[in-house]
């Protein structure tokens, strides 16, 4: 295996020193002691620090095992502990198997499995950005402007987070997600609308009362929680009792960087956020954003993460292969570095 101050590491030149089946993973030998392997115990969701992967639309169509088994050797081989992968509305029906699949090869690596719901409602992100199934065909809860039209952006319509209907589907699918697969947590990302609280608080205890030892986490866009105003109402979702850590995401760099300035983590909001979760008794948690990122960012991404994990976030989650990067081994490699073995 490569050293670290060798070239480019590739997941699969690391998996040839990431355990005894994992050359046959590394491979894609589709072997009986590599499949046949049992399940592992999964890391504690509630003690410790968290190196979490987040897997998004990975073999949302096209599943092969192996791969699956070969990213789970690859997150496990740096210390990840948890691993989110996103869940559409659709993908209770068109995806039963796939998500299974992806379960179960998180459990046999020993690393937990959170659910991350997509898009569901419009009111919460993760991946791919598609309009939801329920919104457009219930339009008798679609946000409207001020002047009585329908909200609407690039994913369509959103639903108002206060109507009944709204609330029973999220309480109905949150049901089915944890009773359909063995998920062992739920992942709000970025609710959408700041009067959202009371649909997050509800869908949060609905998720504990179904399956009692859930982790819930959810996590704020700094992009829209910046500034004095804004910090009341994020407050009231870390006041979530349900929920068990809080955050935000953003980018792995600080506010004099020569980067995109939408949102980042260091420079204060990070702490902020850190802060925030544990004066309301929850763990925190920071999502370092590295999807759609030019090469000529990643000495800037190498540079300023180091200090990303000094924050000391309870959960700190990395994206595994994010989309629409220019060289993805690369900016994995840069990953792997400062994030490895973060949970112990």
């Amino acid at each position: 295996m490569p050293s670290e101050t060798t070239g480019k590491i590739t997941r699969r030149s690391l998996l040839l020193g990431a355990g005894a089946t994992a050359s046959a993973v590394a491979l894609g030998e589709h072997t009986a002691a590599a499949a046949e392997r049992p399940l592992q115990p999964a890391m504690p969701g509630k003690s410790g620090r968290i190196l979490n992967a987040y897997y998004l639309a990975a073999n949302a169509y096209t599943v092969v095992p192996r791969r699956v088994r070969e990213d789970m050797t690859w997150m496990a081989s740096i210390g990840t502990t948890a691993v989110s992968i996103s869940v559409l509305e659709q993908d209770f029906d068109s995806a039963n198997a796939n998500i299974r699949i992806t379960v179960e090869e998180a459990k046999r690596a020993g690393i937990t499995p959170y659910a991350v719901p997509s898009r569901w409602g419009s009111l919460v992100a993760g991946a791919p950005s598609v309009p939801s199934n329920f919104t457009e065909t219930h339009s008798d809860t679609w946000v409207t402007r001020s002047d009585g039209t329908p909200y609407t952006n690039s994913r369509g319509h959103r639903s108002d987070p206060n109507h009944p209907k709204t609330i029973q589907f999220f309480q109905d699918s949150v049901e089915r997600l944890l009773t359909q697969w063995p998920f062992e947590g739920v992942i709000w990302d970025e609710p959408k609308e700041n009067d959202a609280v009371d649909l997050f608080r509800q869908a949060s205890e609905h998720a504990k009362a179904v399956s009692p030892d859930v982790t819930v986490a959810l996590f704020l866009d700094l992009s829209a929680f910046q500034g004095a105003s804004s910090d009341d109402a994020a407050e009231q979702f870390a006041r979530i009792g349900a929920v068990d850590y809080f955050g935000c995401d953003g980018s792995p760099w600080g506010r004099d960087d020569p980067a995109d300035q939408n949102k980042v983590l260091l420079g204060g909001d990070g702490e902020r956020f850190i802060s925030m979760a544990r004066s309301n008794g929850k763990r925190s948690f920071l999502l370092a954003e590295t999807y759609a990122l030019a090469k000529s960012v990643y000495p800037l991404v190498d540079k300023r993460f180091p200090e990303v994990v000094d924050l000391g976030s309870d959960c700190l989650s990395y994206y595994y292969y994010p989309r629409d990067v220019e060289d993805p081994d690369q900016l994995m490699d840069i990953t792997r570095k400062h994030v490895r073995n973060y949970a112990a």
